[in-house]
């Protein structure tokens, strides 16, 4: 839902840099892009590391989460309506490619709890490299004839 502006706690990304960087770009160019004057971002994330560190020991957790696992089940509560998130930070999961465009794509998914910038916060909070925000100033984006 992201692609057409949908709010979502499941975005995802790629593990090929150069896939991301295209993503990033590629909207500044269609002329019907309400962003395509902003500066955009690409993110640089090492999952295994944001995993460390928004999971507790008890989970038990080690490297990228699968679907199936029990800690998935804390992000995506029953009823919405009944069930706070039990989780504030994201999580980094490896998703079952049930669709060729995921494959392709080399698609990833953080999922997000209840904290809104959650990857923001969890990157403020480090003075690591395994999570980076590079931002992509509009001027670096050279137009062509297709805008």
């Amino acid at each position: 839902m992201q692609h057409y502006g949908a709010p979502t706690r499941l975005p995802d990304w790629t593990d090929g840099a150069l896939m991301g960087l295209f993503f990033v770009v590629a909207p500044r160019f269609n002329k019907h892009n309400p962003d395509r004057k902003k500066d955009a971002a690409v993110w640089v994330l090492d999952p295994d590391w944001l995993n460390s560190k928004t999971t507790k020991e008890k989970d038990e957790i080690e490297g990228v989460a699968l679907p199936d696992w029990p800690i998935i089940d804390e992000y995506v509560p029953d009823k919405f309506e009944e069930e706070k998130l039990r989780r504030k930070h994201p999580l980094a999961v490896d998703p079952t490619h049930v669709a060729r465009r995921l494959g392709v794509q080399r698609s990833r998914f953080t999922i997000h709890g209840s904290v809104f910038n959650g990857i923001e916060d969890v990157a403020a909070n480090s003075k690591s490299l395994r999570l980076r925000k590079i931002v992509v100033t509009r001027g670096s984006v050279k137009t062509t004839a297709r805008t």
